[in-house]
């Protein structure tokens, strides 16, 4: 989605237009969606996660003071949502794949996951976005409110700690 799209239909959300406000929440799901995978790790809890996040969003859409930061704005209370949820919890991250997704289990994938779940949510974040969601870096960027070059430096530093487990386990990255 454009900026000026999103501005739309954030200003028509904000006008009583329920279905602009759909198609935000269809516009940004998979990112919000992958964004809490990557805080909470566990796919049960994500779904009620993100669905939080876009109820909390409509509430608060008020409160978004430019309209067409809307994607950083979601994403930002989806993360605050999820890491409340994992205090209140007292969970620590395990990254789980969905059993669903596989007949046979794949497990050098698996072995990926569980490393990706060892990550500081600072990399976990922007990794999960530009690999899983296939978001660029100047879209990791918008999304996370950090800078490309921040991006750039989180997205090394992911794959140097991946591969840096992923060896010291045996495995081959």
């Amino acid at each position: 989605m454009d900026s000026l799209s999103v501005e739309k239909l954030v200003v028509a959300a904000l006008e009583g237009n329920r279905q602009a406000y759909a198609e935000l929440v269809g516009g940004y799901y998979k990112s919000v969606y992958l964004t809490c995978l990557a805080i909470l790790g566990r796919h049960a809890d994500v779904e009620d996660a993100a669905q939080n996040a876009f109820l909390q969003a409509f509430i608060r859409l008020h409160s978004l003071s430019d309209p067409s930061k809307f994607g950083a704005w979601i994403i930002q209370i989806a993360r605050n949502r999820c890491i409340t949820l994992s205090v209140k919890q007292k969970k620590t991250f395990r990254f789980t794949s969905d059993p669903l997704d596989r007949t046979e289990p794949d497990h050098r994938f698996e072995d990926l996951l569980r490393a990706i779940g060892e990550l500081p949510e600072e990399f976990r974040i922007p990794l999960v976005l530009y690999y899983f969601d296939g978001r660029n870096v100047k879209e990791v960027a918008e999304k996370t409110g950090i800078s490309v070059s921040n991006v750039y430096l989180k997205l090394g530093n992911a794959i140097q700690q991946l591969h840096a487990i992923l060896t010291r386990e045996g495995n081959e990255p």
